[in-house]
């Protein structure tokens, strides 16, 4: 004795017709709709939310941060420069360096998304062009 198995949800010995096929195939139709529905609203939402993120600036404690790590950085770089003295002018050099790669106006003015590679970018900063300028113009200066 042989027992029919179902492999397409229907009971088992009954056939597959043209109507319910039909039918299966609408019901997967409109399921497929359903899901793309949700993720195109799902993309919408992060495609919102990115752009809600892109105009938050940086905290105030992130922006004293920031100033104090450009003093600190110019401060290292005047000594090992030798140019006492120079220390502003070596941090205007920095923020000047940031504000064009950020396009930030203002320190405060950065994307919170940017901190952290902004960060990065004044502990590694050392342009020998603007240093060379900055001991130039302290050397015409006395």
């Amino acid at each position: 004795m042989f027992e029919l198995i179902s492999v397409d949800g229907m009971p088992a010995g009954e056939l597959m017709t043209p109507e319910k096929l039909g039918a299966q195939m609408q019901q997967l139709l409109d399921m497929q709709g359903r899901i793309m529905s949700a993720l195109l609203s799902q993309q919408q939402e992060i495609s919102r939310l990115s752009a809600a993120l892109a105009t938050v600036r940086i905290s105030r404690t992130q922006e004293i941060a920031m100033k104090e790590a450009i003093s600190a950085r110019a401060a290292q770089l005047a000594r090992e420069e030798e140019l006492p003295g120079c220390e502003r002018r070596i941090a205007g050099a920095i923020r000047r360096t940031l504000r064009e790669t950020t396009g930030a106006r203002a320190i405060g003015d950065l994307q919170s998304s940017q901190f952290d590679r902004a960060m990065d970018m004044v502990s590694a900063w050392r342009m020998g062009g603007a240093l060379r300028r900055i001991r130039r113009e302290a050397e015409q200066n006395g």
